[in-house]
């Protein structure tokens, strides 16, 4: 696609046109172009018979292939650190959470048993209110024949 091949071209034109930019791959470049003598050198002296590489283009495009392999295993490797950090992450927040859920668990069954304690101690005061009101019907009721004697007394005293 020339289109984008220039787009490309004239973005990378710009940087390279600064020393400053240039001297950032150096290294890199120096790199590459060290392990590449290398490797046509090998070849020319163990297989051109120290005169020539052969295939040179396939030469080529074995050495592209391999650069753009470790380019790809290094973004695995990188992609699998990720991978080994968020998971590390989400085991903490399990665990964080685990602990969580055992403390309301521990939380909720003592609310519980406040509950029941609660219900007992109602039951227990509803029965001793049933048996105090009991208690005050039949005092009442005393009350009430007492003064009936008492009246019958005062007026049977009262008539004699």
């Amino acid at each position: 696609n020339l289109a984008n091949w220039l787009h490309i071209r004239s973005v990378l034109h710009l940087r390279l046109l600064k020393p400053v930019h240039v001297s950032l791959y150096a290294n890199t470049i120096n790199a590459v172009v060290t392990d590449f003598v290398g490797m046509a050198t090998w070849l020319r002296e163990n297989r051109g018979q120290g005169i020539m590489v052969h295939n040179l283009a396939q030469e080529l495009y074995k050495f592209a292939f391999e650069g753009d392999a470790n380019r790809q295993i290094n973004d695995l490797k990188f992609k699998l650190v990720k991978a080994e950090q968020e998971v590390t992450a989400l085991e903490q927040n399990v665990t964080r959470m685990e602990g969580q859920v055992t403390r309301y668990k521990s939380a909720s069954e003592n609310a519980e048993k406040v509950e029941d304690e609660l219900k007992a101690e109602k039951r227990k005061l509803q029965r001793e209110l049933r048996s105090a009101l009991d208690k005050a019907d039949e005092l009442e009721s005393n009350n009430s024949h007492l003064c009936k004697r008492l009246e019958k007394m005062k007026s049977s005293r009262g008539a004699a």
